[in-house]
């Protein structure tokens, strides 16, 4: 799985991991192609490069109350792992947020099959 994403939005494309994809007519695409299986197999990429990006900042100390420190706060590691970390959100709340609207019959089956699978 990749570990870094560039997701760039234009008014007529969006490129992710490098591919571009055309925006459909009503909506920037945010890097859903249409079919299911590429587009949630990128899903799963965007949710496992949060989870890593969430599991790093957990390196830094924390209070009494298990906040971060405001020292580690200051860090110029902490925020550029804190930029990192919220601009991999923002890029999985965008692509789910088509990827919902696209694929909502198909996910829906997904799921049910894999809560009857259990």
């Amino acid at each position: 799985m990749k570990t870094d994403v560039e997701l760039q939005i234009g008014p007529e494309t969006a490129v992710l991991f490098g591919i571009k994809h055309e925006a459909p007519l009503w909506k920037k695409s945010y890097g859903v192609t249409g079919d299911f299986k590429s587009d949630f197999k990128t899903k799963k990429e965007l949710e496992h490069i949060s989870t890593i990006r969430g599991k790093a900042m957990g390196k830094y100390p924390k209070g009494a109350m298990g906040l971060t420190t405001d020292a580690a706060k200051q860090s110029s590691e902490y925020k550029a792992d804190r930029a990192r970390f919220d601009r991999s959100m923002a890029d999985l709340r965008k692509f789910n947020s088509v990827f919902i609207k696209i694929h909502k019959k198909e996910y829906m089956a997904h799921m049910k099959a894999k809560r009857a699978s259990k």
